[in-house]
């Protein structure tokens, strides 16, 4: 005789097993919210390119500052001479 129940928990056994939402405050998620600001502390000026989005951002000379798109943060943060503003 078969049993309806035992169907239904293997039906629910993928939600169990599925990974858990970040929790709030992640760096991706905050990261993906908006621009983030960056000052280029280098000599001369720079170009880089968000690996995320493809945006080529500029930063002309000591001290500017460019709105990166929130996706492009990883990238940015791995680049020498730029600072989060």
């Amino acid at each position: 005789m078969s049993c309806c129940g035992n169907s239904r928990r293997q039906q629910a056994a993928p939600a169990q097993n599925a990974p858990a939402a970040a929790p709030a405050g992640t760096v991706g998620e905050t990261s993906a919210r908006g621009p983030v600001y960056y000052e280029y502390i280098g000599a001369t000026s720079i170009t880089v390119r968000g690996a995320a989005t493809g945006t080529i951002y500029r930063f002309g000379s000591f001290g500017s500052r460019v709105a990166v798109d929130g996706r492009d943060v990883p990238t940015m943060d791995t680049v020498p001479n730029l600072r989060r503003v």
